[in-house]
């Protein structure tokens, strides 16, 4: 039995226990009802950064596609006076070639005029005009191609 000095409603339990356990309970329940509280303006706060941060990325991204398109023109317009430079010295290189080969080939029509040429000479002048022959061959063999490497890079783009 209950002893006499004590209070109790049920057998065995104290008003004491039931105050104590209704004050665990009330203290959970309001703690539970405080986080479902705050589940909204957490909600809000994180989308709020999510949304910062996707704006802070967006405007990145568009400072680096930005930054890619300056630099792609420059190194363009670098690439094209490289190539003009480049070009204009091809084509000083291929005058004054041109000019060596017809200095060559007057040199040896003169020899050929000779009176009275020394003996070896004819034989000299046909090995010069066989090789120059075969030269030219093979000069014709390398602009076929690099006509044809021309023509296939504008119909096949690089990757």
């Amino acid at each position: 039995m209950a002893d006499p000095g004590s209070l109790s409603l049920f057998r065995g339990i104290s008003i004491g226990s039931l105050i104590t356990g209704a004050g665990v309970w009330t203290g959970v329940i309001g703690l539970f009802g405080i986080i479902l509280r705050s589940r909204v303006p957490m909600r809000k706060l994180k989308l709020d950064a999510d949304t910062k941060l996707i704006d802070a990325l967006g405007k990145r991204v568009d400072k680096l596609e930005t930054d890619i398109s300056d630099q792609r023109v420059y190194y363009e317009t670098k690439i094209d006076r490289i190539e003009a430079l480049n070009d204009a010295r091809e084509r000083i290189a291929r005058h004054e070639l041109n000019n060596v080969k017809m200095r060559l080939r007057a040199l040896v029509m003169l020899l050929k005029r000779l009176p009275d040429p020394p003996p070896m000479l004819k034989e000299i002048l046909a090995d010069i005009e066989a090789m120059e022959a075969e030269q030219a061959l093979t000069e014709a063999a390398e602009k076929g191609a690099q006509a044809g490497a021309k023509i296939a890079a504008t119909i096949i783009p690089s990757a």
